[in-house]
């Protein structure tokens, strides 16, 4: 069952953890967190499987003041198990912490679209229309929340984005510093509705660990009409006046026989209501990139003549 709400509201629905078999079919579904008050929900999962098997879910934790909805960072670690019997543990982010201090959460700091980075790094977007192109990365170890660096600010000219972006899947790491990191952007269409899209950026890690984007694709690598002829926008869309919407809530690399990243398996939802997979090659991913390779001189030429 799914509480409509009003345009800009959340649609206040439960969250649901679903097993799917090789041959594409469910094999079961079961509700693993809804409230019975009906004043708070936990919505955009993106899931990673860590290296121990558990699972970091990096989700948007709505809880009602008065009429509005305020997003709260949300995180949960988990496993297959513990999740099949529901979402019990989670902790909502509610402060960070700078070094000895805590800064209470304020309006800067509500924020949805939590997404694991690193071990000890997690992102998400910032509310409030000033930081429609902005991005915040914390610090989250054994429980604790800590403000970890500056905002990433990204620019507010890209053709499919320029509304506002946001986070997606997970970064996927090509080495120690710089990874595929694909995020949503939202434009608005010739008949004032959200469209959603989703390209590919480049994140990059400083030598001192600080996170940056310098490359972010011109055009959208995936968006509503390359499902056309698949679903209808009628048939997925909870709002279709008001959006015409893709997300990408999880995925994962594949490698080639020597351990290289040859693409980037994504879950890709259209609309609210169906997901496909969807395969994106690195090259394209990464197309437009700034060369690593440096041009170096090795011998010196005689003069021309």
């Amino acid at each position: 069952a799914v509480a409509m709400s009003g345009v800009g509201q959340p649609d206040v629905t439960p969250l649901i953890y679903r097993q799917v078999g090789s041959d594409g079919r469910v094999k079961s579904s079961e509700i693993v967190y809804e409230t019975a008050d009906g004043n708070g929900s936990l919505e955009d999962p993106r899931v990673l499987r860590l290296a121990d098997g558990r699972l970091f879910i990096g989700l948007t934790a709505l809880t009602k003041l008065g009429e509005d909805w305020i997003p709260h960072p949300a995180i949960a670690v988990t496993s297959n198990e513990q999740l099949a019997s529901g979402l019990r543990e989670h902790m909502i982010i509610s402060n960070l912490g700078r070094g000895d201090q805590t800064t209470p959460i304020g309006e800067n700091l509500n924020g949805k679209n939590t997404t694991y980075i690193s071990e000890t790094t997690v992102m998400f977007r910032p509310e409030g229309p000033k930081n429609n192109h902005r991005l915040r990365v914390f610090g989250f170890k054994d429980g604790q929340a800590s403000l970890q660096q500056d905002d990433i600010e990204l620019p507010d000219n890209i053709p499919w984005a320029t509304f506002r972006t946001g986070t997606t899947m997970p970064p996927v790491w090509l080495n120690d510093r710089e990874a595929i990191f694909p995020i949503h952007g939202i434009s608005i269409d010739q008949n004032g509705k959200d469209a959603y899209s989703i390209g590919s950026a480049r994140l990059v890690r400083s030598e001192d660990g600080i996170l940056s984007i310098d490359s972010i694709s011109q055009e959208p690598l995936i968006y509503p009409d390359l499902f056309d002829g698949l679903v209808g926008t009628e048939e997925v869309e909870l709002h279709p006046k008001e959006k015409n919407s893709v997300y990408c809530v999880s995925g994962s690399p594949v490698f080639d026989s020597s351990g290289n990243v040859q693409a980037v398996e994504m879950s890709v939802s259209r609309g609210d209501m169906h997901t496909f997979k969807v395969t994106a090659s690195k090259a394209k991913l990464t197309r437009g990139w700034p060369s690593s390779e440096q041009v170096t001189p090795e011998q010196t030429l005689p003069e021309a003549a």
